[in-house]
């Protein structure tokens, strides 16, 4: 799950303050949140979930108040410092739906990245979805990234051995390597499609059993490794996710970027309120 070891590993440079891509939002990805939240009032209330950084220094920078909620306090001590000290913000330790349940109509906007991922299934993510629809003053905004089975996904052209060659011919990089390997290179034996989980303790069974086999070296290895994660993963094909979002009455935009394999399958949802009109 969320241990030190999974967390640490996430940490592209620790004096620099930088994360992998593609585990965690890059330039490009921040720049369509912060266009989400461009027509709100900075006087207004942003609520983080989870411990991003980058999406904390963006909302802190944008934002008067800013307010990052996870239940991890491994992660809040690793990350806690990783946006300007100059910010105000305030930190708490507490499962984001008790967080959520104590806050109804509070926050001019909602920030996540993948935070959908770490919920049980269908029914935790619906419950999920509502809470943060119930959190958002008028007019407010919840953003997130969300990974996604994409429309036209075909297991057998992300199998692990063909994103191997890919990797292996330069077609694709680390990040874009290593982190759609673990959601689908081992798609057809770790998904269970009836209730939409990844189970990753099978992903990385089956990178071991490669590993010692030397069918990967140990360079592969330490890029595969810093996406590791032993947990579950809820992770529903796109017509499911908008499924929840319409069921709670929400309104959405979906933005795409291009130019990484990750851009397919984990794009950015502009989310609006119960009862308000998307602008074009």
């Amino acid at each position: 799950m969320w241990d030190e070891v999974t967390l640490r590993a996430r940490i592209a440079d620790s004096r620099l303050r930088t994360r992998f891509p593609g585990a965690s939002p890059d330039g490009s990805e921040i720049a369509i949140y912060e266009q989400a939240v461009s027509s709100l009032a900075s006087a207004g209330h942003a609520l983080v979930l989870g411990m991003t950084p980058e999406l904390r220094q963006m909302a802190g920078r944008r934002f008067d108040r800013l307010t990052s909620v996870d239940s991890n306090a491994l992660a809040i001590d690793l990350y806690c410092d990783w946006v300007d000290p100059d910010l105000s913000e305030s930190i708490v330790c507490e499962d984001w739906r008790s967080f959520l349940r104590r806050n109804p109509a509070s926050f001019s906007v909602v920030l996540g990245d993948g935070i959908f991922g770490n919920v049980a299934g269908e029914a935790e993510c619906t419950e999920l979805v509502g809470l943060i629809a119930r959190s958002l003053r008028p007019n407010g905004r919840f953003v997130t990234r969300m990974a996604l089975v994409p429309d036209d996904f075909r297991p057998v052209d992300w199998r692990f051995a063909a994103l191997l060659q890919q990797f292996r011919q330069g077609k694709i990089d680390n990040a874009e390597f290593g982190l759609t390997a673990r959601l689908f290179g081992f798609f057809e034996t770790a998904y269970d499609e009836s209730t939409s989980v990844l189970d990753n303790r099978q992903v990385y069974a089956a990178v071991d059993v490669a590993a010692a086999a030397g069918d990967i070296s140990a360079a592969e290895l330490e890029v595969l490794r810093a996406f590791s994660y032993s947990g579950r993963n809820f992770l529903p094909d796109q017509r499911e996710w908008e499924s929840i979002l319409e069921s709670e009455g929400i309104a959405f935009r979906e933005s795409s970027l291009h130019g990484k394999l990750w851009h397919d399958y984990y794009p950015v949802y502009e989310c609006f309120g119960p009862m308000i009109a998307v602008t074009p």
